[in-house]
């Protein structure tokens, strides 16, 4: 093996390695995300339970608050599969 094609091999590995690198740093960057976005969940489905505790069962589908965690919920909900969906789509791309 001559030096161009050892040079060119070794080059290739090292954009490899920063490939990797940074397909792992995008990968970190949506699981802090994630772990930002089940933290308020899990923070929204203990106020949640707090409120209906408190409530009479034939007033929660019309009391604002509750109606408000809901969406609140969905929305987090929503932002998890998002990130999972990037995820996937990171983890796709070699």
């Amino acid at each position: 093996m001559n030096s161009q094609a050892l040079k060119e091999k070794v080059d290739a590995f090292i954009q490899l390695c920063r490939d990797e690198v940074q397909r792992a740093a995008k990968i970190g960057k949506k699981m802090i995300d994630a772990s930002k976005a089940n933290s308020s969940l899990r923070n929204l489905y203990s106020d949640l339970g707090e409120l209906v505790a408190k409530t009479d069962p034939q007033e929660w589908a019309q009391n604002a608050a509750i109606n408000e965690l809901l969406a609140a919920i969905k929305t987090c909900q929503g932002e998890l599969q998002r990130i999972n969906n990037e995820v996937k789509e990171i983890k796709g791309q070699k």
